[in-house]
């Protein structure tokens, strides 16, 4: 993976999580621990997206993830 990439990929992570902070949610450490996964191409977008969307379905609705 490019320099470039990781910037790029770094800039929309960042850009999400202070979107997040504006609706009142924070990251958690599981949260940032895929975040740098996916910023350092440990994973992708979409199995980032699949493990938050696994996450959400466990917590259950009204529940955190």
């Amino acid at each position: 993976m490019t320099i470039s990439t990781t910037k790029k990929r770094a800039e929309a992570v960042a850009q999400a999580n202070a979107n997040a902070a504006l609706e009142g949610f924070e990251p958690d450490a599981q949260d940032l621990e895929m975040q740098a996964l996916y910023i350092s191409g440990g994973i992708t977008i979409d199995e980032m997206l699949d493990e938050i969307r696994a996450q959400a379905t466990a917590a259950g609705p009204g529940d955190e993830p």
